[in-house]
């Protein structure tokens, strides 16, 4: 930037002293033409390089200051609770679903996350599922529709009597 911004000045310095001579009539019409139009076209280029350097610079900063800010929730632990697309690409570079063992065990629910650092991180999907409302439990009483006594707690229909409510004897 401050390379751009010095050849900027020095050109219009050149710029300056060039309109002098012009008005001092010590340069002639068609030469000062010629150079003025390369000077200008010389300024122009230079005014839309520091002009998208400037942008680069502001997109930069931005993208480190949300990085910061990641890096923070992630080392404080807290829940991400919106998805942030931009973030999530500047650190991931690829994500892998399932894999292979040695022996050729097939792991379909695997995520892998190999992220820009180098470093890669390897989750089992089904850690993370919410269990089943009907998954048999080490309690007796909860949850498990196929017990020998159900059909004396549960059931309406029982072997004794067709009419008994459920849990009354």
């Amino acid at each position: 930037m401050k390379k751009i911004e010095n050849h900027l000045n020095r050109i219009i310095s050149q710029e300056r002293k060039l309109v002098d001579l012009h008005l001092e009539d010590s340069i002639d019409e068609e030469v000062y033409a010629k150079k003025y139009k390369k000077l200008m076209k010389q300024k122009e280029e230079l005014l839309d390089e520091k002009k998208t350097l400037e942008l680069t610079i502001k997109d930069e900063n931005s993208i480190k200051e949300r990085l910061k800010q990641f890096k923070k929730v992630l080392e404080n632990r807290e829940i991400i609770e919106e998805f942030n697309r931009t973030v999530f690409e500047s650190i991931v570079d690829k994500v892998v679903v399932g894999r292979i063992d040695k022996d050729g065990t097939v792991h379909p629910y695997d995520l892998t996350f190999y992220f820009k650092t180098g470093i890669k991180d390897s989750q089992n999907s089904n850690n993370f599922k919410d269990k089943r409302k009907n998954a048999k439990d080490n309690d007796n009483n909860k949850l498990c529709s196929y017990k020998n006594d159900e059909d004396k707690k549960l059931c309406s229909q029982s072997k004794d009597n067709a009419f008994r409510i459920c849990g009354s004897s």
